[in-house]
């Protein structure tokens, strides 16, 4: 996943995606305020410690689904996720529908695919 989408589910969360300001001679670690919320990030070898989410962890799957569901847009998003389904991929053509289920259910409940397709279903809302 790329910046622009974490950004974009960071701040669907409500969050603040931080922004710093760099010093001229980047010393290997530092410290300094998110330009917008002023909280206190640290920062070493350009990897931020505490700065933003990687939706990948259980954390972020909830966060997005309890975000999903508080504003209403649960079903909307379950429709995305269903539609966009490969029909020809084998599992998706099991012999009984509890098995379909339980394929569906283990490729949905998968926490970095579904911040994936979170990302996807939010960048397809933004197009007018």
């Amino acid at each position: 996943m790329n910046d622009d989408r974490r950004k974009l589910l960071t701040e669907y969360l409500g969050e603040c995606w931080h922004e710093v300001k760099r010093p001229k001679n980047e010393p290997t670690v530092f410290s300094k305020s998110c330009i917008k919320c002023k909280r206190r990030i640290t920062i070493i070898r350009n990897d931020p410690i505490d700065r933003d989410r990687t939706f990948t962890t259980p954390y972020d799957f909830f966060a997005l689904k309890d975000t999903l569901v508080e504003r209403g847009e649960w079903k909307k998003f379950n429709q995305f996720c269903l539609n966009s389904l490969d029909p020809s991929v084998p599992q998706w053509k099991s012999e009984t529908a509890e098995d379909a289920i339980s394929a569906f259910t283990d490729w949905f409940l998968n926490a970095p695919r579904f911040c994936e397709l979170a990302g996807e279903w939010l960048e397809g809302k933004e197009k007018p």
